[in-house]
């Protein structure tokens, strides 16, 4: 129809959204992937995460695995579940000393 944008792939949709992800962690294209994991790393470290979360992370970000964090052998499903449950751990953590704090200047 005109008038609407073109539409986007499954795969399209996930490069971009990983591209996007990667911007918000501050990892440039041109970061080596040691870099790259070092800045996910950093920026995980606020809520403590366990390495396993680490390693589901930057596998979702399509960094490549580390020795410092590998990632488990799992069926696709479970691991689609686990990386879930890692990022709502890494809110979770960031959430909560923003919450704490909140409520402690009230």
């Amino acid at each position: 129809m005109a008038g609407q944008p073109p539409r986007r792939t499954d795969a399209n949709r996930s490069s971009r959204d990983i591209s996007e992800s990667c911007k918000l962690v501050g990892i440039a294209n041109g970061d080596l992937p040691a870099a790259k994991l070092e800045k996910l790393e950093t920026l995980l470290a606020r809520a403590a995460p366990p390495d396993e979360d680490v390693a589901f992370i930057a596998d979702l970000l399509s960094l490549p695995a580390s020795e410092r964090h590998p990632l488990p052998d799992l069926s696709p499903q479970r691991k689609k579940e686990q990386t879930l449950e890692a990022l709502i751990r890494q809110l979770e953590g960031l959430a909560l000393p923003t919450a704490c704090h909140c409520l402690s200047k009230n």
